[in-house]
């Protein structure tokens, strides 16, 4: 039997996937190595250490949230709807985004370690100031089209920036409900967590919490 190929991409996706199921502190290089079918020493002819492996997840996680949007396409879209359909809209497919791979298992990575590295901490503040910038863009834009009240917008900023915290929170919250969906299941497999049964129960519980709190302060 050949030497099966591994790169530094094949190692960092194995430590995630390890992570989801078993928590980024108990993964094990064993664990990694398992998972690629490999030795455990081939690991280090790509990385030095289980930390740099740790390190580099954290990159790769940085990168590839970096690039999700908060409001997808184009904003002239959604000046055709009202603001509160918008609003919707944008948060409706932002949570749904979260629930493909790998996105799914790269949140609670992050999530789950922000309170243990500052690098994790610093990619989950960035994923708040990118919803606080697009709730922003939105008012100002909205505003403009004469779709929102003017008297609002010389406090867009501290309200999105209060807007986000919140769905911050009942982003990780739906993520972490998620995850035990998976675990609940595991014979679907986490990759087929999106063949099961939907259930928006949830997110149209988020949705009408979001509306009440952008009406209060778009009033």
């Amino acid at each position: 039997m050949g030497k099966r190929r591994i790169d530094r991409d094949k190692i960092v996706q194995s430590f995630l996937a390890s992570a989801f199921d078993k928590s980024a502190g108990a993964t094990s290089l064993a664990d990694v190595a398992a998972l690629l079918n490999v030795n455990k020493a081939s690991l280090y002819n790509h990385f030095e250490s289980r930390d740099e492996i740790y390190d580099a997840t954290l990159d790769f996680c940085a990168e590839y949230m970096g690039n999700v949007q908060f409001i997808p396409g184009s904003m002239d879209s959604l000046l055709e709807l009202t603001p509160v359909d918008a609003l919707a809209k944008i948060i409706r497919q932002y949570f749904r985004s979260y629930e493909l791979e790998p996105l799914f298992q790269m949140y609670t990575f992050v999530h789950s370690n922000q309170f243990f590295t500052k690098k994790a901490a610093d990619i989950a503040s960035c994923e708040k100031n990118k919803i606080a910038g697009g709730i922003t863009d939105l008012a100002v834009k909205f505003s403009a089209a004469g779709k929102l009240n003017q008297h609002l917008l010389k406090d867009t900023q501290r309200h999105a920036a209060f807007f986000a915290t919140a769905l911050s929170e009942q982003l990780n919250a739906y993520i972490t409900n998620k995850k035990e969906t998976v675990r609940r299941n595991p014979e679907s497999g986490t990759g087929s967590l999106f063949a099961l049964p939907p259930d928006d129960r949830a997110l149209n519980e988020i949705l009408e919490q979001d509306i009440l709190y952008w009406n209060s302060f778009t009033k």
